[in-house]
């Protein structure tokens, strides 16, 4: 058995066996999401408030599981390393990444028109504004949604590519973040997202940091759709400033203010790397 066990950690650290890895992880996402999948499909049928709270229980049962089972079978190493490190300053450097990110972020998706389906859109605006659901999307996506593309796929993808390549690891990474979200909208959203958060994995070699911007992100949506009167969570930018373009460009450009230096200081904080491969 010893040996059997030796045999297979060797052929998991050979190009082939990282590659069957890294689609298993994928797979194994998709299938412990459909639990969910079907209480959603049910949920846009018939929008109320019996079938939103079975989708979000569902959501994060599955949640759950998925982040039991990487760290249980250690698909995503966990240990407390980068905690040990006490990065605080950097975490309120990615809070600040987070909330500069949201007006960029708008602006791209109205300019490429990707709207979320119609009854997905109200779905998910419905399920924030219930605090189980924000437990859900806020709390245990980030952390599971991590384990899976940065703990697992994007730790195997770096130890295939090596140093040289890891662009290209966390490129192809973003892409599977991206496609597992389901609709074009969020994929664009998703892609973008999972480059930052891949690299940022890259830098430190803990899923910590993407945690804790995915964590910002998700609650950032949550707060907006809370202070916003119902009907109004789906405004664009234009509409939130009025329609007033020199607005815009203000929001645009005090966004920056903030996104620019938060992201120069979480560049320098994430200089070293370790040489380790633990969450």
């Amino acid at each position: 058995m010893k040996e059997l066990k030796n045999r297979l950690a060797a052929f998991s650290n050979t190009t082939l066996g990282s590659a069957l890895a890294i689609a298993f992880f994928f797979v194994m996402f998709i299938l412990l999401q459909i639990p969910s999948t079907f209480a959603l499909g049910g949920a846009i049928n018939s929008v109320t408030p019996e079938g939103i709270k079975k989708f979000v229980i569902a959501y994060a049962l599955c949640s759950v599981l998925t982040i039991y089972l990487f760290a249980r079978f250690r698909w995503a190493p966990v240990s407390r390393d980068y905690i040990r490190t006490k990065p605080w300053a950097v975490m309120v450097w990615i809070v600040f990444l987070g909330i500069g990110s949201i007006v960029p972020s708008m602006v791209l998706q109205e300019m490429f028109e990707f709207d979320m389906p119609e009854q997905l859109g109200k779905l998910m605006t419905d399920m924030m504004r219930t605090p189980l659901g924000y437990a859900a999307i806020g709390i245990l996506a980030p952390v599971a949604e991590e384990m899976v593309f940065r703990g697992a796929i994007l730790r195997k993808l770096l130890a295939v590519v090596g140093e040289k390549w890891h662009w290209l690891a966390i490129l192809f990474s973003a892409v599977l973040f991206g496609v597992a979200h389901g609709n074009i909208a969020q994929f664009v959203h998703a892609f973008l997202m999972g480059i930052l958060l891949g690299w940022m994995y890259y830098r430190s070699r803990s899923v910590v940091p993407g945690i804790a911007l995915h964590w910002v992100n998700n609650t950032i949506a949550y707060v907006i759709v809370n202070i916003l009167p119902e009907g109004m969570e789906d405004m664009t930018l234009k509409q939130l400033a009025g329609g007033s373009t020199t607005h815009m460009v203000l929001y645009l450009v005090f966004s920056v203010f903030i996104f620019v230096p938060a992201l120069l200081q979480v560049v320098d904080s994430l200089k070293r790397k370790p040489n380790d491969l633990n969450v």
